[in-house]
């Protein structure tokens, strides 16, 4: 039976939340540690992930036992969409892992406070944390990743034509880019500041070659 506003915790509120916490804990850990830190090794971020991940399950788990009002629902995503992280430099793909993390804690903290033990519901919320674990594994394995490559580069001339940008990361990265952004132009340093997305060669036509007759 679902609990009605004002309503106190009962004992088969504690068993369905347990059921709850054991899938999401279980979930974050296989992405946080099994997954995100073999991979990117950022401590940090991993904290950061099991963090929002469990702090996110507490509060919505707290909202649904408590059938408190929609509102502190609403309170809370805006607390979240104002908090930026600006101390610390995340790429993309780190900031999909975060987002898995919290998504994670949204799905397993739903109906908690439902009928208890309905193994539907638990079912369900652990067939969709599955779903987000294979999807994370799948997009970010080493043999899709492993041909490419991100980086800012400085460079100590300014170019004008994006053919001659190209030809000059290529020639000093030993790579194919594939897109080159300009960042930052400094004229009086003749300096240039660009994002670099590029394919590794292969290992022979990356090597620099010598004089004729020599490696």
């Amino acid at each position: 039976m679902t609990p009605v506003a004002g309503a106190s915790v009962s004992g088969s509120n504690f068993a369905d939340f347990g059921v709850h916490l054991a899938v999401d804990a279980v979930a974050v850990v296989i992405l946080a540690v099994g997954i995100y830190l073999p991979r990117h090794a950022r401590r940090d971020l991993m904290t950061a992930m099991v963090c929002f991940n469990v702090a996110l399950f507490v509060v919505l788990a707290t909202i649904d036992v408590r059938s408190t009002d929609v509102g502190v629902g609403f309170g809370l995503f805006a607390l979240l969409s104002i908090i930026t992280l600006r101390s610390e430099t995340f790429s993309t793909i780190e900031l999909g892992y975060l987002f898995v993390a919290i998504v994670v804690g949204v799905v397993n903290a739903l109906e908690v406070g439902g009928r208890f033990l309905d193994w539907r519901n638990e079912g369900f919320a652990a067939l969709l944390t599955a779903v987000a674990l294979v999807a994370v594994y799948a997009a970010d394995h080493p043999r899709l990743s492993r041909a490419t490559g991100h980086q800012q580069v400085t460079l100590d001339r300014v170019h004008a034509d994006p053919a001659l940008l190209r030809a000059d990361l290529e020639e000093r990265l030993h790579v194919t880019v594939t897109s080159a952004s300009v960042l930052h132009t400094d004229y009086v340093a003749e300096t240039m500041l660009v994002d670099v997305r590029y394919r590794h060669r292969p290992a022979a036509s990356a090597a620099p070659r010598g004089p004729r007759g020599t490696p």
